[in-house]
């Protein structure tokens, strides 16, 4: 099991290659070790990526046994999906956007559970606006 879950809920208009869906690589989330993590910019600048110290890789059977020697190289499958369309992503999973160059937006709720043992970087991407998560 992941430490992270997010669970995303289509919101507007179809989600379209013209308008930037959301891409999966699947299985990425059984082979490959989370390397970097999306940090805040530095004053107000655009978000960025950090490399992390040490790779993250899953703890459970599933994964046990995999290293850097099986890495591959993914082919990301476009969701292009209806308004109201709910998407589960386990933490690991490797997702990517594209450039919206439609006039359409493509909003999403988004709804992260995070592991309460999970030590979240004061400067981590996504973060409630009051500076905490609310523990369950």
């Amino acid at each position: 099991m992941s430490a992270v879950v997010s669970i995303r809920i289509k919101t507007d208009a179809a989600a379209s290659l013209e308008n930037g869906c959301l891409s999966v690589a699947p299985g990425s989330h059984l082979t490959e070790p989370l390397k970097e993590r999306l940090a805040k910019g530095t004053e107000g600048g655009r978000p960025e990526f950090i490399q992390l110290r040490k790779p993250v890789w899953e703890t459970n059977s599933a994964h046990r046994g995999r290293g850097p020697h099986q890495r591959r190289e993914y082919e990301y499958l476009p969701l292009e999906v209806k308004k109201g369309t709910l998407i589960l992503c386990h933490g690991n999973l490797m997702h990517a956007s594209g450039a919206n160059e439609s006039d359409k937006g493509r909003m999403a709720y988004i709804f992260t559970i995070i592991d309460g043992s999970v030590d979240c970087p004061a400067d981590a991407y996504l973060r409630p606006l009051d500076g905490d998560f609310l523990k369950l």
